[in-house]
């Protein structure tokens, strides 16, 4: 009777199972940073989690969103980046499981409607083709819905890209961007160098100073002032 005591004992732990350590990632909020703004229908904001050890565990996002990992697999251990993709256009959440808490937050989506090539912090005339100067060559990939309002895409490339919404042209000739969130847009760009003219005009109280080459605007250093107010040509 001796002998069968320890194999009745083994089966009675066996019955009620060994106790086994779960890990529950903790949900302390995690420090991260998105591209801002609102999403462009089926592209993607990019979440970057700032401490670049953490392991991304998992993710989820509300109906019409979804939460993708760099290199598509789950834990990430590749870049500390996500990409919350918008399938619809709408309002939801998402959340970032890593291993030392959540990156939650709100996420909005809408059409794009308009695709343009823009100089940045540059005030146009509003009437005049542009053309860029070789001194100021960096342009803008605006997206834009409907209302006019600005939307982000991190799927976004074109030649000379230099940031998800800037480029550098490089040359005269044509510039393809494309995207997740829009069909491929071509834009035909001209690279000049110096101006004919600079004309200063006023307008609500506020003086912009436009240069030409011809009848065509030019995107120039020249025109920059002091005290810039609503862009770099305007006092």
């Amino acid at each position: 009777m001796n002998k069968l005591l320890p194999i009745v004992l083994l089966a009675a732990c066996a019955e009620q199972g060994p106790a086994v350590a779960t890990y529950e990632p903790p949900q302390a909020p995690v420090a991260f940073t998105t591209l801002g703004g609102w999403v462009a229908t089926g592209g993607y904001q990019v979440v970057t989690i700032s401490d670049a050890s953490q392991a991304g565990l998992s993710g989820r996002a509300s109906e019409g969103f979804d939460v993708e990992p760099v290199g598509g697999a789950w834990p990430n251990l590749v870049a500390p980046e996500y990409h919350v993709r918008a399938l619809t256009s709408g309002e939801g959440t998402f959340a970032i499981e890593t291993s030392h808490g959540a990156a939650s937050g709100a996420v909005h989506s809408a059409e794009v409607a308009r695709v343009q090539l823009v100089p940045p912090d540059y005030a146009l005339d509003g009437h005049s083709a542009f053309a860029v100067d070789a001194s100021r060559a960096t342009l803008e990939i605006r997206l834009t819905d409907a209302d006019g309002d600005v939307l982000v895409d991190g799927s976004v490339r074109a030649p000379g890209q230099t940031a998800w919404n800037e480029l550098t042209v490089a040359h005269t000739g044509a510039v393809t961007i494309t995207g997740d969130s829009f069909a491929p847009v071509t834009v035909q760009l001209a690279v000049v160098d110096g101006v004919d003219r600079i004309e200063a005009v006023t307008a609500d109280g506020v003086t912009c100073r436009h240069a030409y080459r011809g009848d065509v605007e030019v995107v120039t250093a020249a025109t920059q002032v002091k005290h810039p107010t609503v862009a770099i040509n305007c006092d």
